[in-house]
């Protein structure tokens, strides 16, 4: 499904490898800009340098406790 929005941007944050690409692989092909992080640390870095318009974080990630 194609849609014409504006490009938007996209944190994705998990600890599945092959979930979090499959998911950025689906959201770039629908031309949104996707980032994703590999820990906590790039994940907040990534929030202050991109500040993304959506975050999908995997739940019970350690050290986050999504009042951040």
């Amino acid at each position: 499904m194609k849609t014409n929005c504006e490009k938007a941007d996209i944190l994705i944050w998990a600890r599945d490898e092959v979930l979090k690409e499959a998911i950025s692989t689906i959201l770039e092909e629908e031309g949104l800009k996707i980032h994703t992080a590999y820990d906590e640390h790039e994940m907040f870095k990534l929030l202050d340098d991109h500040q993304p318009q959506i975050a999908i974080l995997e739940s019970g990630l350690p050290k986050v406790f999504g009042l951040e």
